[in-house]
């Protein structure tokens, strides 16, 4: 096409673009609210590196970036349903093709989405193992959103001082808690204390005799699925320091000294990161396989990560929940879910989500037990069990309890047949090793940092009688593992293409339905009565109370699977509201807003998959908030690329009607 024709093409496109702008202005410019400052630009700039940083460095490894399996268009993660879109160098990146001494196992990654977390060095056997018979262990990738809500782990310091406490097993349900600082080893005078009661309303929090403070397991800010992911050994970068390795050792050095610090230890986890997954080869050497990342870089990768998703956790359910619903088994949350009476909470306008609200309140389904309000954060979302050591205390929402088998579906069918198969090593014909056949997929050890010595794993303990009685490889080779996997927040789960750590279901419904199996209910820290009540038999208590039909449970799945989504959904919008109130402080400010409005795009097409995957009857708002989910950013993206308030302010006004249409949350969320 010719010059001249290209800018009259151009010109008349930009006369459309004007006049529409203008007519929006004319519109609305009666009723333009006034914004607080909501991000200053000098955050703005560091979030913005970060992202660029996220997206396009390499630290001269072996050509990925940290978007190569955080993928911006699906949330920051990446599943097997998303490798077919990617072009062919995407998918040589992918699968780690170009790395000397293979990375990645090519049927795990493309079958179920698991990467090999596996950092050791120098070609280590135990490591690399063969194509049929890898080492492991194999993660998915994790949604980075929320960081700030989904990582703390603050349950009560039992120890009379600041140092960070230990949970060792010591044979039964009860707990030893160790205050000797990390790392072991741990002090031969460990107190086994009993736990008379786990909810948690006071504040400060208050366990009979306990000071409150920081929680048990293997750190303070728990990354990773088994809350292992951010370094803490500098020496792992070479004993010495070097040019090459000086920044590494600082940043994790930096992040020892202050393991509640969620930056930190984010900038420890970078480097992990990078280590494990940039490498050229299974050596791992600092100025050879990579570089490491300078001070600067990981403040901004941190800076970005933290931007990202939700800052808020709304209750289920109005009112606070006090110790008289401890007998009540049956509905432990009937007096509630809210934190305290000034926590907003949430109620939806249709009764199908309302219906799966309930289900996911109700004591057969102990749902909102472990994903109190549906997160994963003990600071916002303090636990009521109603008996003790029910499921083992103190519960959780962090990794502490070793009764999470950590070999979830290795090769258990969802029905739980054969039961005996999760001590069978080589078994291919069931389960997830039946899916990716001829390989047999590892057993995970959960947290991979030991937490004591072997002698502390006793004959009769949890440790030892999970996945393989004979000897848990999460208690063997260096001592007593917590052996679990820190529970995730449902709220950013709703939005997966796959569910669990090994990738195990592509549906949130198909989830449910292993979670409440035979083979599932193996999974639960319940004990004994409850421990038999919560599978096939809670499903059909279920499906009898909300369906009239112990046979219909697909409808408890289906109808459980809308309320997350439609959770979810209110989640999404509200932080394009937060990013659209961010992009007007900036826009005031001069500033460019141009990722604020990426990334509210990115959760408006969650928001219309979400709905679009629910498998119930839609009402109609939802159909109408799908579409708008999609129309809204056209005006979105004229108005940031334009750095138009008045735009970005019917933007805001829109994403509030399409919040206010399918849930009310009181008192409602400020601007």
């Amino acid at each position: 096409m010719k010059l001249a024709k290209r800018l009259e093409l151009w010109k008349a496109r930009r006369f459309r673009m004007d006049h529409f702008l203008a007519a929006l202005i004319v519109l609305c410019a009666t009723t333009a609210p006034a914004f607080a400052q909501a991000i200053d630009p000098s955050t703005d700039k560091l979030v913005n590196l970060g992202f660029q940083v996220f997206t396009t460095t390499t630290f001269n490894g072996n050509g990925r970036t940290c978007s190569t399996c955080h993928l911006p268009g699906s949330d920051f993660t990446i599943s097997p349903a998303d490798i077919p879109a990617l072009s062919a160098d995407q998918k040589d990146l992918v699968l780690g093709k170009n790395i000397s001494g293979g990375l990645e196992n090519p049927t795990l990654v493309t079958q179920l989405g698991l990467f090999n977390i596996n950092d050791k060095v120098g070609n280590d056997p135990d490591e690399v193992g063969t194509s049929n018979t890898p080492v492991g262990p194999f993660r998915a990738s994790m949604s980075i959103a929320a960081l700030a809500l989904t990582t703390s782990n603050l349950l009560p310091d039992f120890c009379t001082n600041n140092a960070p406490p230990e949970l060792i097993e010591n044979g039964t349900d009860l707990v030893a808690v160790l205050c000797d600082p990390l790392p072991p080893p741990f002090p031969a005078n460990a107190v086994p204390i009993t736990l008379t009661d786990v909810f948690q309303n006071d504040n400060p929090v208050t366990i009979g005799s306990a000071t409150p403070g920081v929680a048990e397991g293997t750190r303070n800010v728990e990354l990773g699925w088994a809350g292992d992911g951010a370094l803490t050994d500098p020496d792992v970068f070479g004993a010495a320091t070097t040019l090459q390795n000086e920044d590494c050792r600082d940043a994790v050095d930096e992040a020892n000294n202050d393991i509640t610090d969620l930056t930190k230890s984010l900038r420890a986890f970078s480097l992990a990161a990078v280590k494990t997954h940039f490498t050229k080869s299974l050596n791992r050497v600092p100025g050879v396989d990579f570089r490491c990342p300078t001070s600067l870089e990981l403040d901004e990768l941190a800076a970005f990560q933290e931007y990202l998703g939700r800052r808020i956790e709304l209750a289920l359910k109005a009112g606070v929940p006090t110790d008289a619903n401890d007998g009540d088994a049956a509905n432990n949350f009937a007096a509630g879910t809210q934190v305290d009476a000034s926590q907003p909470v949430i109620s939806f306008n249709d009764a199908t989500a309302e219906t799966g609200k309930k289900i996911f309140l109700d004591g057969n389904a102990q749902c909102n037990l472990c994903h109190f309000n549906a997160g994963a954060n003990e600071e916002t979302g303090l636990v009521h069990a109603p008996n003790v050591n029910d499921p083992s205390a103190p519960f959780p929402e962090r990794n502490l309890n070793a009764k999470q088998l950590v070999d979830l579906l290795r090769c258990a069918d969802v029905t739980g047949s054969p039961t005996t198969c999760m001590n069978a090593g080589t078994a291919t014909a069931h389960g997830l090793n039946a899916l990716v056949a001829p390989i047999v997929l590892p057993q995970d050890p959960g947290d991979k940092v030991a937490n004591g010595p072997a002698s502390l794993s006793l004959a009769n303990s949890d440790c030892n009688s999970g996945i393989d009685s004979g000897g848990n490889t999460g208690c063997l080779s260096g001592g007593l593992r917590e052996g679990a996997f820190n529970v995730q927040s449902l709220i950013e789960a709703a939005r997966k293409k796959s569910f669990f750590h090994n990738g195990a279901f592509t549906t949130l419904e198909g989830a449910f339905s292993f979670y409440f199996s035979a083979s599932g209910d193996l999974n639960k820290a319940f004990t004994v009565p409850r421990k038999a009540e919560t599978g096939t038999t809670a499903l059909a208590n279920l499906a009898t109370t909300y369906f009239s039909n112990p046979a219909d449970t697909q409808q408890v799945f289906n109808t459980l699977g809308f309320f997350l989504r439609s959770l979810s959904s209110v989640y999404a919008i509200a932080d394009c509201e937060r990013l659209m109130s961010d992009s007007i402080s900036l826009v005031q400010q001069g500033q460019p807003v141009t990722l604020q409005a990426q990334l509210c795009a990115g959760e408006l097409n969650e928001v219309t998959n979400m709905i679009k995957g629910a498998q119930v009857q839609l009402p109609s708002q939802y159909v109408t908030v799908a579409r708008e989910a999609q129309q809204i950013q056209l005006l979105m993206n004229l108005s940031a690329d334009s750095r138009l308030q008045i735009g970005l302010e019917t933007v805001l006004r829109t994403l509030q009607g399409m919040r206010h249409s399918i849930a009310t949350i009181t008192p409602d969320l400020p601007n």
